[in-house]
């Protein structure tokens, strides 16, 4: 079985819920492996969501994320940091759990 937790959201207790999720995950199922994966939505999709949910927590994410290569996405420093802490809340509890990142760069891989 494989898992995939995607799109990893930055917000103020995120830390904490996803500690949380990846507990539950592992106390039901041990997966052969888990993907990672950051918000990362199509640069246009801020205007979308604005006009359609104007109330949206996701119009003050999007705010915080930069350009690359036609996607919105966390700056390097806060990806690593999500990336990081996921990877140990799974090693913690699943320390044979394969762990893959999903559209990453090398860079961001290697930490």
């Amino acid at each position: 079985m494989r898992l995939r937790i995607d799109p990893i959201i930055r917000y103020s207790t995120w830390k904490k819920d996803y500690d949380a999720l990846v507990e539950e995950i592992l106390s039901l199922v041990r997966p052969s492996r888990i993907t990672l994966g950051e918000y990362r939505p199509a640069e246009g999709l801020s205007n979308h969501i604005r006009a359609r949910f104007p109330e949206s927590p996701l119009i003050k994410v999007n705010g915080s994320l930069v350009a690359e290569a036609g996607k919105l996405r966390y700056p390097r420093e806060c990806c690593l940091e999500m990336f990081s802490t996921i990877i140990k809340a799974i090693r913690r509890r699943g320390p044979k759990t394969d762990i893959a990142l999903c559209k990453e760069s090398a860079e961001v891989e290697n930490g």
